[in-house]
Parts: structure tokens; C-alpha cells; sequence
């Protein structure tokens, strides 16, 4: 399988843990390959087994040349690692939870106010923008 048949069977399988252990899918809807569909799917994986694929495939996305799309999906692949161990019954705690699904507020914290910065400095930085998604995170 290509990286993306990997992908969207993974997020089909974390869709199904979701389901079994809330009650409510991560999916909406689904308008892609016919084979992927959650008709064709029914594995039920271990969040073991999911975490072991999770890994797998942010190992794989460092081979994905255009860098936008590897930023976005190792993003996505962290996210849902968190999700799974979170789901699974690891204890994290909300402000850990918040900054593994949604990106290392922290991080983005300590540049919007570097330490020593006046606010003349503050919001020159501030101006410029900040970068949402970052690969090393």
C-alpha cells in the first residue's frame, strides 16, 4: 500500500476505536476510494496496535517530499496519537491534551512573548506571524 492507502485505513480503524469506546466516530463523512469505505472496513485494533501503525506512519512522512503536506500530516498523525492514548485510558491532563491534539501551545506562548522583549519588540514579532504547524514538534 501507498502512504495514503495506509492513511485513510488507519484513520478508518482509529474512526472505529473512537466509535466503540465514545460512542461517536472522528469521521462525519466519507467521499473517498470505495475500498476504504466504512462498509469495507470493520477492524477493530488495539490502541497498541494503532499506536505501533500511529508510529509508523510519522516515520513514513519524513520521506513525503513536498513540505507543506508532510508538516500537515505528521501534525495530523501527532494529534491522533494523543487522541488514541487519551481514549485508550492514559491519564493526561487537559492543558497536555489541548497541546497534543491542537499543536505545542507552549511553544507558541514563548514566542508571541520571548523572554527580555520590550513591547515595542513584542509586537513587531507579533506582526510578523507565527508558524501554526511546525516540524519538529
Amino acid at each position: 500500500m501507498t502512504f495514503e492507502e495506509d492513511y485513510l485505513r488507519l484513520l478508518r480503524e482509529i474512526n472505529d476505536f473512537t466509535r466503540k469506546v465514545t460512542g461517536v466516530p472522528i469521521i462525519d463523512a466519507y467521499f473517498g476510494p470505495e475500498r476504504f469505505s466504512q462498509d469495507k472496513i470493520r477492524a477493530i485494533s488495539t490502541p497498541e496496535e494503532l499506536l505501533a501503525d500511529l508510529n509508523t506512519l510519522i516515520m513514513s512522512a519524513k520521506d513525503i517530499q513536498d513540505k507543506l503536506k508532510r508538516i500537515a500530516l505528521t501534525s495530523d498523525l501527532k494529534s491522533l496519537k494523543v487522541v488514541v492514548k487519551w481514549l485508550s485510558g492514559e491519564q493526561i491532563s487537559y492543558s497536555r491534551l489541548v497541546e497534543g491534539i491542537f499543536g505545542n501551545s507552549t511553544q507558541i506562548r514563548a514566542e508571541r512573548n520571548p523572554e527580555g522583549a520590550t513591547g515595542g519588540e513584542r509586537r513587531k514579532r507579533r506582526s510578523s506571524g507565527l508558524r501554526c504547524f511546525r516540524e519538529d514538534s
